[in-house]
């Protein structure tokens, strides 16, 4: 396994693997490389702020953080979950050799799957949200 930064044209493969990781879960709906693409444009440039874990020469899970101390879950391949801890800790000591105090997550509580990893990886939670809409 390496771990290592982002290069031109990751966008595929991380669109691949989060639509395989997350496809199951409630509400989710597929990424694609573009929208992965104009994301990473506008909120964070910086190619030392995203981790890629590769496996065999290929892309197997990927993570990513913010400046502002927003993390990702480390999503990764089926068959390949355990590349969730190595992909965390480089995230984490990023955000540490930045000097940020503080990582955070924001996600549904009905992906229990990220939830649990989080707690498990020593992240609290913080506060619940409830959406509400209203037809007009």
């Amino acid at each position: 396994m390496i771990i290592r930064h982002y290069q031109a044209g990751d966008e595929d493969a991380q669109a691949r693997i989060y639509n395989e990781a997350a496809g199951g879960l409630p509400g989710f709906k597929p990424a694609s490389a573009a929208e992965i693409a104009r994301r990473y444009q506008a909120s964070e440039p910086d190619p030392a702020a995203k981790f890629y874990a590769e496996r065999d020469g290929a892309l197997a899970g990927y993570a990513v953080f913010n400046t502002n101390g927003r993390i990702s879950y480390p999503w990764c391949l089926p068959g390949a979950q355990d590349l969730r801890a190595p992909l965390l800790a480089a995230v984490l000591a990023g955000l540490s050799a930045r000097g940020v105090a503080e990582a955070w997550a924001a996600y549904r509580a009905d992906w229990s799957v990220v939830g649990d990893f989080l707690t498990e990886h020593r992240f609290v939670v913080k506060r619940e949200m409830i959406n509400y809409i209203a037809p007009l």
